[in-house]
């Protein structure tokens, strides 16, 4: 029975699936009994509707498929007096419903008296199909048979498109949205697109970013005609929609920038130029360099097994909702530990790339490393200890792509602006990198006096020239105290 288990497929959660348990659910209450059920509310009377109420329509199918579907839909009828209690929704709008059941007295329709409804998250109406959800092992099984790249980008795109849990202490403000870049220059990175894309086409309309809220949809069955709102307010995926986006400053039309900034969507960002200050790759969790086109095909399961992972996109966000910084004190270490590391054997051009503006600038880097890891923690099901290890090591991977991939003219100036943000003092620069790298896993922007003067001797500066070096850095105004004992960089 265990190694039936272990090879069964999984059941497609179709449209007829979701129609069929809806219907279920509905017949098995027999006429006066009182129920409450969910479903996405239809603003339009049915055909041959009384006077006596006001009287609308239930949907098992959230609109994008309800547009699509065409076979006889399955509504429920809503009847709804003075008496029941509403809150306020827009047509499209995912409900939860408590009524009495009855028959509709025309057709084979089943009719609630509604008591009470009220708006419900869209989210929930896929976490409520829990069975259908996808194993780990089956996610990377139907990736790895639609997408062929090298096993650790692989990773890295399942990994981002789970999107990331809420950053609590985090000085930075985003939602839920990931950035996954895949990065070089020609037919390299438009065979990422090509891919992005695909994948992008099997999604739901209410999990695409578009400008436009609102459809139209016609049942040619009952002769109805209607417009419904998307009912989805939470996280929506983006893939540039023409080629010549790829070399965009921001691969999007204006109206969704501020979704990229934001995070309020994930954005599968192929880029055609590579550039260390390039925006994109600046806020991106995974800013790969690739090296070799990637190959897609079509396939059919997965285009089957769509809804089965969005049902498991929402159940990971539901597993891990958000991550403390201020308790992932094994991954502040791990993450300095990979600076110190870096430091001493990339020197001044690892120090370049941590620059203000630049990909690896250290306090967005880390942040978006913890982002990383909370977008593993939902893949595993909860945060565990070797995931820290795991996300360095993708960190690590990515800072050698960067500096064995970028042309050496662009190394050139880098290096060039390195040197005049912090000038011609080895020292100097050596210590203002130390005092970021702090700086960059603070919980408030401060470092304190002793840790920064104790970080500098462990280095290797002697305890008098670390003192000389911390009020050289005051006293030319690169840092200063905003409270006593405490120290801020001047920006």
């Amino acid at each position: 029975m265990e190694i039936l288990s272990l090879v069964r497929a999984p059941k497609p959660l179709s449209p007829d699936e979701r129609a069929r348990k809806f219907q279920l659910e509905i017949q098995r209450v027999k006429n006066g009994e009182e129920v409450e059920i969910e479903g996405f509310f239809v603003a339009r009377k049915p055909p041959y509707a009384p006077n006596d109420a006001a009287y609308y329509l239930l949907s098992p199918l959230p609109p994008g498929e309800l547009r699509a579907w065409k076979k006889p839909k399955p509504y429920v009828v809503l009847r709804i007096t003075e008496g029941s209690r509403l809150e306020a929704v827009t047509s499209g709008a995912y409900v939860r419903v408590r009524g009495v059941v009855d028959a509709y007295p025309w057709g084979t329709l089943r009719m609630l008296h509604v008591l009470s409804m009220e708006k419900a998250e869209y989210s929930d109406y896929w976490k409520s199909f829990k069975e259908y959800a996808l194993s780990k092992a089956e996610i990377e099984e139907l990736f790895s048979s639609t997408i062929y790249a090298p096993y650790d980008l692989l990773k890295a795109f399942i990994y981002s498109f789970l999107n990331a849990p809420t950053l609590i202490g985090s000085r930075i403000q985003w939602a839920e949205g990931t950035t996954f870049s895949t990065i070089k220059n020609g037919r390299v990175v438009y065979s990422a697109w090509e891919a992005f894309k695909y994948i992008h086409s099997l999604l739901p309309p209410e999990l695409k970013l578009r400008r436009e809220r609102w459809s139209e949809a016609f049942d040619e069955f009952l002769d109805l005609d209607f417009r419904l709102r998307d009912p989805n307010d939470g996280i929506k995926y983006y893939v540039p929609q023409r080629r010549d986006m790829l070399a965009r400053e921001i691969p999007a039309p204006g109206w969704a920038k501020r979704h990229f900034f934001e995070k309020s969507a994930t954005f599968l960002a192929p880029r055609a130029i590579l550039r260390p200050d390039d925006g994109v790759a600046r806020l991106s969790e995974v800013p790969f360099i690739m090296t070799e086109p990637i190959a897609c095909e079509r396939n059919r399961e997965l285009e089957e097994l769509i809804p089965n992972l969005v049902a498991t996109l929402f159940l990971a966000e539901e597993r891990v909702p958000s991550l403390n910084l201020a308790e992932l004190k094994p991954y502040r270490l791990k993450f300095e530990a990979f600076l110190a590391k870096n430091r001493a054997e990339y020197g001044d051009i690892f120090e370049a790339l941590k620059v203000r503006g630049m990909v690896f600038e250290t306090g967005l880097r880390y942040q978006l490393g913890a982002r990383l890891l909370g977008s593993m923690a939902r893949f595993e099901g909860k945060l565990r200890k070797p995931l820290v290890s795991d996300v360095i090591l993708i960190m690590q991977e990515i800072l050698d792509l960067w500096i064995n991939e970028l042309p050496e003219r662009e190394k050139i100036k880098l290096l060039r602006n390195y040197e005049h943000y912090v000038g011609r003092d080895r020292r100097l620069s050596t210590a203002l990198a130390i005092f970021t790298d702090l700086e960059a896993t603070s919980s408030d922007g401060t470092v304190g006096r002793e840790e920064f003067l104790g970080a500098l001797v462990e280095y290797g500066f002697t305890e008098a020239t670390a003192t000389e070096i911390l009020e050289h850095l005051i006293a030319e105004g690169h840092l200063y105290e905003p409270f006593r004992g405490r120290l801020r960089l001047v920006r």
